[in-house]
């Protein structure tokens, strides 16, 4: 798309993360598109081809005003994903001040926004439900990183710009963590599952929802998952491609880790195996309808098998 035939110019914020890197990447593979990029060390950005730089920072607004300014549209990827106890206030600071800055910027200088807002949105549930974009069910487990994305979207909704939010599922680097743990012996026996994402696809969203909000200016917003997979049948998928020995790492000796490592070793000796947030949140279930991004966005959901395949060299 191009706007009086010249060319769309796209601010990227956060493109110094991992999926950051794939949006320009994915931005970048089009001739239509100029880049800008918004970032606190622009200069050290792995990227070679052309762009706009804008260092900055998201939490003080006022060195967001000359990107917005320059752009058509804003795709924003920065966040912080931690499940360690510690980080509350700083997942508050980025997730939702930040997220909130960025927002009322764009609605000042009447600027679309993308927002990469997350599947944990929603919570984590007891038994599997399938979340539709409009769902706000109760009696879901949020622990602190899940709330400060809860709370970021509704700064963005709230902030009075034109916005698409899109809510990704778990994303690879997740399952690669699962699959060395598999690869060193292990299954562990988590009760819950999540809605396992490629990452590439979730990139590829983010540009045709750039598209889509300058040609309709309309808020809305859009989940991007996939395979929602008990973690059960994940290591199963990991038996298919990859058949080893095993041993069973219980559930009950995994909660008493969690505690361990919450109230022990990451006050004492900054070390971190398996956080109380990240135990319960694995232990219940993030399921999403992607059905919507499918249709709209032509959003595509590779197999789990496809993913495991890529994990082994």
């Amino acid at each position: 798309m191009r706007i009086k035939d010249a060319l769309v110019k796209v601010l990227l914020i956060g493109a110094s993360g991992k999926l950051g890197t794939r949006v320009y990447n994915a931005l970048n593979r089009e001739s239509k598109y100029q880049i800008g990029l918004f970032s606190r060390r622009v200069q050290d950005l792995p990227f070679s081809a052309p762009y706009a730089a804008f260092p900055g920072d998201i939490l003080l607004p006022e060195t967001l005003s000359p990107a917005i300014q320059w752009a058509d549209v804003v795709i924003n990827c920065s966040g912080l994903v931690s499940y360690k106890k510690g980080d509350g206030p700083l997942l508050r600071k980025i997730n939702v001040e930040g997220a909130r800055n960025i927002a009322r910027a764009c609605a000042r200088y009447q600027k679309p926004l993308v927002h990469s807002g997350s599947a944990i949105y929603y919570g984590s549930s007891s038994s599997p439900i399938y979340f539709k974009e409009d769902d706000l069910i109760e009696n879901v487990y949020r622990g602190q990183y899940a709330y400060s994305k809860f709370l970021g979207d509704d700064a963005v909704m709230a902030s009075g710009c034109s916005y698409i939010i899109l809510r990704p599922g778990t994303l690879v680097s997740t399952l690669t963590n699962l699959y060395k743990f598999y690869n060193k012996g292990w299954v562990a026996d988590l009760k819950g599952g999540a809605s396992f994402a490629s990452i590439d696809e979730v990139a590829n969203a983010f540009v045709k929802a750039a598209e889509l909000i300058l040609k309709e200016q309309k808020s809305q917003v859009f989940n991007l998952g996939g395979n929602n997979l008990s973690f059960a049948e994940v290591f199963e998928s990991f038996k298919r491609i990859n058949p080893r020995p095993t041993r069973f790492l219980r559930n009950e000796i995994m909660g008493g880790l969690s505690l361990l490592n919450d109230y022990l070793l990451s006050p004492l000796f900054n070390k971190t195996i398996l956080t109380r947030e990240n135990y319960l949140t694995s232990n219940r279930f993030t399921y999403i309808d992607s059905g919507k991004a499918q249709a709209i966005l032509h959003y595509k959901i590779p197999s789990l098998d496809i993913f495991s395949e890529s994990l082994i060299v």
